[in-house]
């Protein structure tokens, strides 16, 4: 049951990386200094 939960956990930040990387192109392709900003408020 732990291995099954852990894998689920994997799978669901996988998703979550694949969503916020989707959300960063698409900010890139409307201003890149919006882009820039939002990579900053990731990191803090």
């Amino acid at each position: 049951m732990l291995r099954i939960a852990i894998c689920d956990d994997t799978i669901g930040d996988l998703s979550n990386m694949v969503s916020i990387l989707t959300i960063i192109k698409l900010c890139r392709g409307i201003n890149i200094k919006l882009n820039i900003q939002l990579l900053i408020v990731l990191w803090i």
